[in-house]
């Protein structure tokens, strides 16, 4: 339900598991306790290095009566001013940078497929048939997939501003398309035996940002024998939102 995928590989599911009742710990009480703000089902997935070795795992609360949230649960913690803000419904616990979320295939695949996140990357893998000579993956966030940026390729947003500390509007900078020298090991790797990557770009986020973290990516991970592409949603859509519209399309054909 939440990739929009006509059918899941029976491979799949030697990476991800359920939790029925994973507890979201959030906070502390007034005695220095952790709080559990909500238990439910969750899935959980191995994060693992360029070899396989897991070095963390990611979990994603699930709600299946919350169609109108993807699936997801309504989680908030109560701010000062008495508002509910919501809570991120995904959490990564051990080593996220430098590793990745397998999903399906072998990882000494010579083509590896993968996006931020779990959902666009089956999305698209079952779009293609799940390729038997294909490395599916989720690096987990951007960060994790374009790594650092060299401050000195940072630049001025073209037309978002924000406010300093003396009240003045001034541009927001974006980090650059130019990776951090000698940061290794600060956001994914693909294994040397590698000689196609498809890197599944987000296209809700704010464009400028993404262009230059797709790019970043795309700099930071060529070497020779190494062929790269980015895949990019419509504008204004990631991957889960095509697949939402495509889950939507097949109701209304059904």
């Amino acid at each position: 339900a939440r990739t929009g995928a006509q059918a899941l590989p029976m491979g799949l599911w030697d990476n991800l598991r359920l939790s029925a009742r994973h507890t979201y710990w959030h906070g502390r009480d007034m005695r220095g306790h952790l709080i559990d703000l909500h238990c439910g089902p969750a899935m959980i997935a191995p994060m693992v290095d360029a070899t396989g070795k897991i070095t963390g795992c990611h979990q994603t609360w699930i709600d299946m009566a919350n169609p109108a949230r993807k699936f997801r649960p309504y989680l908030a913690e109560r701010a000062a001013d008495g508002t509910r803000q919501p809570l991120p419904t995904k959490k990564m616990r051990g080593h996220k940078k430098g590793s990745l979320i397998p999903l399906c295939g072998d990882i000494e695949a010579k083509r590896w497929l993968g996006g931020e996140g779990i959902e666009g990357t089956c999305f698209v893998a079952d779009g293609e048939g799940w390729r038997e000579d294909t490395f599916y993956f989720a690096a987990g966030d951007i960060g994790n997939m374009a790594g650092p940026a060299d401050p000195k390729s940072g630049f001025a947003h073209p037309t978002l501003k924000k406010s300093g500390a003396d009240g003045k509007a001034r541009a927001v900078r974006i980090p650059g398309p130019v990776p951090k020298p000698d940061s290794t090991g600060d956001a994914f790797g693909v294994a040397a035996h590698v000689t196609a990557l498809v890197l599944l770009a987000d296209g809700d986020s704010e464009e400028m940002f993404t262009v230059a973290a797709m790019a970043r990516a795309e700099a930071r991970l060529a070497r020779p024998g190494l062929d790269i592409s980015v895949w990019w949603p419509p504008a204004g859509m990631d991957w889960g939102d095509v697949a939402d519209a495509a889950r939507q399309a097949e109701k209304s054909r059904a």
